[in-house]
């Protein structure tokens, strides 16, 4: 049986993979073009060429392997199967327009449970991974949520998505919530930052798999929590979520369900 330290090392050779096209294309990327109909949802042909180099890491070590990616198409996995959850750029508006706030995100997953996370942020060289039952780690040093116990002291991020709807809503909500607010256009990379304690709170609208599939892993092996909009524990299908330190979970849910965005 191949152990999880093995897959962990292919999903950090993958991640490196992309990096020399990340930093060239970052802030200039080339044949920038719209997707699914969505004049905000963004793909370049750099999101196409980094998973091209991640999936052909993982077909080389792993060739059985089934892949889930954002740009190039996803395998169905049966219910037992081991599958990676690819986003090449996760952040692509930031990578667009020169924010460094984006990243490489890669995860391992068997069933409904995630066992190997890497999020690799190769404009400012930090790489966040983390192992089931492992913990986390950002460049080798292990991390841990911060210690914050009551939300209205609580530095919070929020996103919506494909939510358009709410989008007007949830960041003045989080404003009169939590101690303040930002938003800041990654996912995969807020909830690291809430892993890392740099962030306590993040709640977001509804979103794509492969946006959270490795950042969760991350911030549940640093000691924090991650459920939908009801508490209950995220699934591949998931929709709406709220990600803490975990010190005012509850809180934080009671709050969302009495917010004017809650039902929309």
């Amino acid at each position: 049986m191949i152990s999880n330290d093995i897959y962990l090392k292919t999903a950090l050779r993958a991640a490196k993979a992309g990096e020399k096209i990340f930093r060239r294309n970052f802030g200039c990327p080339k044949g920038v073009r719209t997707k699914d109909g969505n004049a905000r949802n963004y793909v370049t042909e750099a999101d196409l060429k980094i998973e091209k180099l991640i999936r052909a890491q993982i077909k080389k070590d792993f060739p059985d392997h089934k892949i889930i990616g954002e740009e190039l198409g996803k395998d169905k996995p049966d219910k037992n199967d081991l599958y990676w959850v690819i986003d090449p750029i996760d952040g692509t508006a930031n990578f667009i327009h020169g924010v460094p706030f984006c990243c490489i995100s890669i995860a391992l997953w068997k069933g409904q449970e995630p066992l190997i996370a890497v999020v690799n942020s190769p404009m400012t060289g930090d790489i966040y991974q983390a192992m089931r039952d492992k913990g986390a780690f950002l460049n080798g040093r292990r991390i841990n949520v911060s210690r914050i116990k009551e939300l209205k002291q609580a530095l919070g991020t929020a996103g919506w998505g494909r939510d358009v709807k709410i989008g007007d809503k949830l960041l003045p909500w989080l404003m009169k919530t939590a101690s303040k607010a930002r938003a800041f256009g990654s996912a995969a990379l807020e909830l690291c930052k809430v892993a890392d304690g740099s962030i306590d709170v993040f709640v977001h609208g509804s979103i794509n798999f492969w946006d959270v599939a490795a950042g969760m892993l991350i911030l549940q092996e640093a000691g924090g929590k991650i459920t939908d909009w009801e508490g209950k524990k995220l699934r591949i299908e998931l929709d709406r979520f709220a990600a803490s330190n975990g010190q005012f979970h509850k809180e934080l849910l009671a709050q969302i369900k009495k917010a004017d965005f809650y039902n929309r």
